[in-house]
């Protein structure tokens, strides 16, 4: 009886190459953040339901929200905060901290990947992220003994600094694409 064996997937010697040369970023979208459940973001959703967080719309491809007034958008990121402080890390995370990716480059506002490191014995990564109107943070040169986490999309700490709706996305990239600034 013969075991069947996985073809080579020739670009595998490339990735790793560029992992150990530091060419390589990994990139966590909310879609990567799955589990029997369902993915965060539609456990989000739900969660907004229960916890009777308003918003005008959702607009599922960009996963932006569109509020009436201002007050909606600062419960939205209250309940945000507490739905990911709920979650528990995954066997997904402890992995990928496992990976020596200098850079990590998360869409998504929690701190997941930043407890997966700080619960894994490894070094704690510096952490950046978007703050509207600001200078861009000061950080050193990533490498795999200095790794970054950047929360493009802003951080739970920092409601100013998360992206929700249209509004958020347009200052976002006004910010950082503003002549002498960009992202660290």
């Amino acid at each position: 009886m013969s075991v069947p064996t996985i073809p080579p997937i020739p670009e595998i010697d490339e990735i790793h190459d560029s992992i150990i040369e530091n060419k390589c970023v990994l990139v966590l979208g909310p879609n990567f953040y799955a589990d029997a459940q369902g993915t965060h973001q539609a456990r989000l959703l739900s969660f907004f339901k229960q916890n009777k967080v308003a918003y005008q719309e959702h607009y599922e491809e960009e996963e932006l929200f569109l509020f009436k007034q201002a007050f909606e958008r600062t419960k939205a990121c209250r309940q945000i905060k507490h739905f990911y402080n709920e979650i528990p890390i995954n066997e997904q995370l402890r992995k990928i901290v496992q990976i020596p990716f200098h850079v990590y480059l998360t869409i998504t506002p929690d701190k997941l990947l930043h407890k997966t490191f700080e619960k894994s014995g490894h070094p704690p990564p510096q952490i950046a992220y978007y703050k509207k109107d600001t200078e861009p943070q000061k950080i050193k040169t990533p490498t795999k003994s200095n790794l970054l986490v950047y929360n493009a999309f802003g951080i739970l700490d920092n409601k100013e600094s998360m992206i929700l709706t249209h509004d958020d996305l347009y200052h976002y990239f006004k910010t950082i694409f503003k002549q002498g600034r960009s992202m660290p």
